[in-house]
């Protein structure tokens, strides 16, 4: 429902035709019910509006969907540490400060045109190969994670059993001290107070071989997915990132070979539709050599710092994610072992003020 009243649009004659035309699910206007006759004829009057915001609407859901694909796509990447691999062309040339003066080389966009179609092609593959190779990582990584929850369950299980038993046996006798003899109390609580150190030990003993069991799981995992990892350097620094270096340096061999005919061909005047800032160019060989020189240079140290930024970040985030594990592994142990304590040196306190009691009516 809208109400117009006291707007200054409620003054003009096709307000009413206007808001009925471009709201789709208007029922009342000023209180009235739209009729649908009217928004029919408004919606035909108002037409070519209609269809202009129907395209508008339209291109910019097209704009949201490509942005969330492309958002998408950045984060597979990202999570795969690819981050930069599918555009490290377009930085190198994007980013080589002799790219103004080397357009300037008839043949130049020619050859960029080449290498871009196999960058694209080598790029693909890598990313593709990558992709589908994270497939063992995270199923190693589930594995980790089910294996060392099943080791810990059954630990934890043996534990809750042994305090369990001790429980039970501590109940019973207070169910009997009422029908012993004084010295059989004390005897029988000095032997529960035996059987507490035994839980003790047994739960320590548990304790310390979850903790081997913890270390074991924990290198078996280290060095599965530490050859994943050593798997993953190797294809990145001897598979890409040595093909685009030898992509990169065919490409310069054949922009110094074309730039050497062309700066003949120049020198010899039989060169057309040369520009001013083109004469200028060529007419200095050192400089057209220098600025190929340059730029090989530059596309070199752009590879060289993509290579060592993923290579770092692969082997970064495996030690960070075994330390991580050692860490947890190391805090649980010592939590386990404060618990022990607790529980036993809670249930030896009961115990001695049961026989400091049971003394204490001795004397009495």
């Amino acid at each position: 429902m809208l109400n117009m009243a006291g707007n200054p649009c409620h003054k003009d004659p096709e307000y009413h035709m206007r808001i009925v035309a471009h709201l789709r699910d208007i029922v009342y206007v000023d209180y009235r019910l739209v009729d649908p006759d009217k928004v029919q004829a408004a919606r035909e009057q108002y037409q070519e509006d209609l269809f202009e915001i129907l395209e508008e609407e339209k291109k910019q859901a097209e704009d949201e969907k490509k942005a969330e694909e492309q958002q998408h796509w950045h984060d597979t990447l990202s999570e795969a540490n690819l981050s930069g691999v599918d555009t490290l062309l377009k930085v190198m040339l994007d980013e080589d400060p002799e790219q103004g003066k080397l357009h300037h080389l008839s043949f130049w966009l020619e050859i960029i045109d080449e290498i871009q179609h196999e960058f694209k092609g080598m790029s693909k593959d890598f990313i593709d190969g990558t992709l589908n190779a994270n497939k063992a990582k995270y199923a190693e990584k589930g594995r980790f994670v089910d294996a060392l929850r099943s080791s810990r369950q059954k630990s934890d299980g043996d534990s809750i059993a042994l305090v369990g038993k001790f429980d039970l046996k501590k109940k019973k006798l207070m169910r009997q001290l009422e029908d012993l003899r004084e010295d059989e109390t004390i005897k029988k609580l000095r032997e529960l107070q035996d059987l507490n150190t035994e839980l003790n030990d047994d739960l320590l003993e548990l304790g310390l071989r979850q903790m081997e069991a913890d270390d074991q799981i924990i290198s078996d995992f280290e060095r599965r997915y530490g050859d994943l990892v050593n798997a993953f350097v190797e294809a990145a620094q001897n598979g890409f990132f040595a093909k685009v270096r030898d992509l990169e340096n065919a490409f310069h061999t054949r922009a110094v070979t074309m730039a050497t005919d062309e700066l003949e061909h120049f020198a010899a005047g039989q060169l057309e539709d040369v520009t001013d800032e083109a004469q200028i160019f060529l007419g200095d060989k050192d400089i057209v050599f220098a600025s190929l020189n340059a730029s090989h240079d530059a596309h070199l140290g752009i590879i060289d710092g993509l290579e060592d930024q993923i290579v770092t970040k692969e082997r970064k985030t495996y030690n960070t994610l075994v330390a991580e594990a050692r860490a947890e592994s190391h805090a649980r142990d010592r939590k386990r072992i404060t618990e022990i304590a607790t529980v036993t040196a809670r249930n030896n306190k009961e115990i001695v003020e049961l026989i400091q009691s049971e003394q204490e009516g001795w004397n009495r």
